[in-house]
């Protein structure tokens, strides 16, 4: 099993657990806290967090030699309580920024009569959506909900715990008039085992019960450029 490493890339790696902490020596817990610290001042430390609505966390201790063996393990619990909550409020205002945003781009594609698959995050797709209307049995709100469900299910990327790249998206969602679909582009027959096994519990069950008409997983091999064979993989839903 591979060990841990609490610094990686020159920052702290997400996956150190308490645990994990515990095992450290003070001066690693100190850097430790402070780079927890540090990370709630810049959105590029928050996987899916527009910058636009952003905001820092205000500071929960002054100075790197404000932490002392003494407060070490409670500025600890407290940085990392403070991270799952503006992770879930930030989220939170992007996903609402990039719905209002979607439902800007269906009217303009309503008014400009443009056409064709648009790629767009799942926020943005679900105001773009709404906007739109239903159809059908197309329902617009529980399709919305099946995105969200799904995209947070979805497989990410694995390279180990001490990859700074491990959990980034390897996904992205478009979408015409009667298609949703979730693409994967240059995936690794690892990877593509995962995607299968997600389309087969969660994108089909949920294509069903966003009564989809139509839910299919679409598979092409391409070169694989001396690293093995890869894929390009498309999961579908399209409503009549």
């Amino acid at each position: 099993m591979e060990k841990i490493e609490w610094r990686i890339n020159g920052g702290i790696n997400p996956r150190l657990t308490k645990s994990d902490f515990e095992l450290l020596d003070f001066d690693a817990k100190k850097d430790v806290v402070w780079g927890l610290q540090c990370n709630l001042e810049y959105a590029s430390n928050f996987h899916g967090v527009d910058r636009e609505v952003f905001q820092k966390v205000r500071r929960l201790v002054d100075q790197h030699a404000d932490i002392t063996i003494d407060n070490v393990d409670a500025l600890y619990d407290l940085m990392v309580a403070e991270t799952k909550i503006h992770t879930k409020n930030m989220l939170k205002a992007t996903y609402d920024y990039h719905n209002s945003l979607g439902r800007k781009i269906q009217q303009q594609q309503k008014e400009l009569g443009f056409s064709g698959f648009l790629e767009m995050s799942p926020g943005k797709l679900c105001g773009y959506i709404e906007e739109y209307g239903s159809w059908n049995n197309f329902d617009p709100v529980l399709v919305g909900d099946v995105i969200m469900e799904l995209e947070g299910s979805v497989p990410t990327k694995d390279y180990g715990i001490n990859n700074p790249n491990t959990g980034a998206p390897i996904h992205k969602w478009k979408i015409n008039s009667d298609y949703l679909i979730m693409s994967f582009g240059y995936v690794s027959e690892k990877d593509l085992e995962r995607i299968e096994s997600y389309y087969l519990k969660q994108w089909g069950v949920l294509g069903r019960k966003a009564k989809a008409d139509s839910i299919r997983i679409e598979k092409d091999s391409i070169n694989g450029f001396g690293n093995g064979e890869h894929f390009d993989v498309e999961l579908v839903m399209w409503w009549d």
